[in-house]
């Protein structure tokens, strides 16, 4: 039983139960509404048990952040069908004031009764600490400590260390994963003498075993080193637990990092790449002068990584001058001089010819 106090400000004795009524005789209300301790649901609780089949998506139902409506991702019944859980298309921030309105009919319990309308109703924030990822863990921040104790780390920055492991002792950090993609994983710990290991999971509405992670002797409970492991992390929020496996070791900080793709391999990010399709362009260059037989290669000149193109010079066996081949990897302007120039264009992962005649051309 819960019992609900929409006014304070007074001592409550006891409760005595009379004159048994009738659930219909009760009017239908929503009685409070909360978000859980990642931010990325409400629940919303009522008096009364819903009736099975409503179709929530035509309820009508209003989230508001901060004074501004935000979109919701779905509406579902709780486990007890006494209330409904509504997942937000932005998770909920723990500095965030958050209210709900219903200006619907289908909201109805068993006993027939219909839940009114309403607005502005207040949503309780139960949204703890959340850790970004990328990003580093101190080991002492955790939200739930099951079996570990703190100490002073001697190690660089001074921190709190977790230690005094045994098997089965874990600890829970609130995280938000704010990509996908494949991250280095650093662990930086202390041994003295044994090989322990660790399991890393993420806990939400199902539990991902990310990796185990084995940790190698250092020599000394304050000899600190840095073990670096990948893995691919699905974003969102969770519950990331750590759990000891394999008894015997200190730890300080956890590090991410997410690692930016690289989908030509030339050791230079995407985000970063002026030349994204380098080896590409590079197969097409040797593809493109093995099929032109008729041409003889004078000289390639390849700029450096940050020039968006690569010429090469050939030779035409009927003409005297040069003719340039020019593989452009990136959109620019290249104003053309010569009187019989001939221009390959790599756009999209093709080869496109433009031939031009003698007057100037803009490009």
């Amino acid at each position: 039983m819960k019992i609900y106090f929409e006014i304070g400000n007074f001592n409550l004795n006891y409760l005595e139960f009379k004159n048994e009524r009738n659930t219909s005789q009760v009017a239908m209300k929503m009685v409070g509404a909360s978000t859980n301790i990642l931010g990325d649901k409400i629940n919303v609780n009522f008096n009364k048990a819903l009736q099975t089949g409503i179709n929530f998506s035509d309820s009508n139902i209003q989230l508001f952040v901060n004074g501004v409506q935000k979109a919701i991702t779905s509406i579902n019944y709780n486990t007890a069908n006494q209330g409904l859980v509504i997942k937000p298309t932005v998770a909920i921030n723990a500095s965030d004031v958050v209210t709900i309105a219903y200006n619907g009919t289908n909201i109805i319990a068993n006993d027939a009764t219909i839940q009114s309308v309403f607005t502005d109703k207040p949503v309780q924030n139960n949204v703890g600490n959340i850790l970004g990822i990328s990003g580093k863990i101190e080991a002492e921040n955790f939200f739930f400590n099951y079996g570990l104790t703190t100490e002073t780390a001697n190690d660089t920055g001074g921190t709190l260390a977790i230690n005094y492991t045994d098997s089965g002792d874990y600890l829970d950090y609130l995280v938000n994963v704010g990509e996908t993609g494949n991250y280095t994983i650093e662990y930086r710990y202390s041994a003295e003498s044994a090989t322990s290991k660790i399991k890393l999971q993420l806990i939400n509405e199902t539990t991902q075993d990310i990796q185990v992670v084995t940790l190698s002797p250092t020599g000394n409970w304050q000899t600190w080193n840095t073990k670096s492991t990948q893995a691919l992390l699905p974003a969102g929020r969770y519950k990331a637990r750590i759990t000891v496996i394999d008894a015997g070791f200190n730890l300080n900080w956890i590090k991410f990092s997410l690692i930016q793709p690289d989908d030509d391999n030339d050791n230079v990010a995407n985000i970063n790449d002026n030349c994204p399709n380098t080896l590409r362009a590079m197969l097409l260059i040797l593809m493109a002068v093995r099929c032109l037989a008729c041409l003889q290669v004078t000289s390639i000149l390849k700029q450096p990584e940050r020039v968006a193109g690569v010429q090469i010079t050939v030779v035409l066996k009927s003409h005297r001058r040069p003719i340039i081949l020019m593989l452009q990897q990136l959109p620019a302007v290249h104003r053309m001089h010569s009187r019989r120039r001939l221009l390959y264009q790599f756009t999209g992962g093709s080869l496109r010819s433009l031939y031009h005649d003698s007057h100037d051309s803009d490009f």
